[in-house]
């Protein structure tokens, strides 16, 4: 059981809920990518592997058929569980609430972590990647990135940090007092367009003040929109040979809404009209817009 999880050196590897200790990584043995062959009992291999899965592979010892799973700590920080993960080349960023760290090699024997920053990320969902690198969203409002050597803030952070930790904050202060937020409604961050969105739920007026903020790190300085859009997740793919994105939002009249960003091919101008059929737009200007 764990609100942390992702797929990393042929291996699935979560964050260890069950059993409080959310400073250990669990993690299984490599994915086969082998077929048996029924007449003859024994593997063998073929030119496109099928992927099959034991639960015994989450078993802490090496057997005849290979590695086992195992698990490690993340060091630094007493206390402070890990937020999130996310896989990026060769290393797995692993973020807590106050530090960042990175895994690098591809199995037991060449795995070697270290930190990176002592910046982290608020919850699940705030690690993202975008052209190549990492981005995260700090509990203090920063925006920060990472190549898997190094860490720092984005460009043109500060011109959004304090109005994002004031969002953050309200948040923290009602919901994370037995340290559960994880699986509540945090912010959340993600890549389209080669640019970093950021979902900021509001707190106290039931959904009808949330925003969505996107940031351009193309911009030598940094820049930043202001949406008045309430995306509760958001999921990005392709349809009709071009990427899309999709997202839902809080609920409206009683139902909840799933719509698909109106930027179709050949369109050089983003589309930000009401999906309900309203004819105003939905950005807003802002101090640092």
């Amino acid at each position: 059981k764990s609100a942390v999880g992702v797929f990393y050196g042929d291996r699935v590897m979560v964050r260890r809920d069950n059993q409080h200790e959310r400073t250990m990584i669990q993690y299984s043995a490599p994915l086969s990518t082998t077929a048996v062959d029924d007449k003859k009992k024994k593997d063998h291999p073929k030119q496109i592997a099928d992927l099959y899965w034991d639960p015994n592979d989450w078993a802490e010892v090496d057997t005849i058929d290979g590695e086992g799973g195992g698990h490690f700590f993340v060091a630094t920080g007493s206390g402070d569980a890990i937020r999130d993960m996310y896989p990026m080349g060769n290393y797995l960023v692993i973020a807590k609430r106050w530090s960042t760290h990175v895994l690098s090699g591809r199995s037991e024997q060449t795995w070697s972590q270290r930190p990176i920053g002592n910046q982290g990320v608020v919850g699940v969902g705030c690690l993202t990647e975008c052209d190549g690198l990492v981005y995260g969203l700090s509990h203090t409002g920063t925006l920060w990135v990472t190549d898997g050597t190094s860490l720092r803030e984005v460009a043109g952070f500060a011109k959004a940090r304090e109005y994002i930790k004031e969002r953050i904050d309200s948040l923290l202060q009602d919901r994370d007092a037995t340290d559960e937020d994880d699986e509540l409604w945090m912010p959340r961050i993600w890549e389209y367009d080669h640019k970093v969105w950021i979902s900021l739920p509001d707190n106290l007026s039931g959904g009808t003040d949330d925003v969505t903020l996107v940031y351009d790190p193309s911009s030598e300085e940094g820049s930043w929109w202001k949406l008045d859009l309430p995306i509760l997740a958001a999921a990005t793919g392709a349809s009709n040979r071009a990427r899309r994105l999709w997202f839902s939002t809080t609920k409206r009249s009683g139902n909840a809404t799933i719509f698909a960003y109106g930027d179709y091919p050949g369109d050089l101008l983003y589309t930000d009209h009401d999906p309900l059929g309203g004819a105003s737009t939905l950005t807003t200007a802002i101090p640092w817009h």
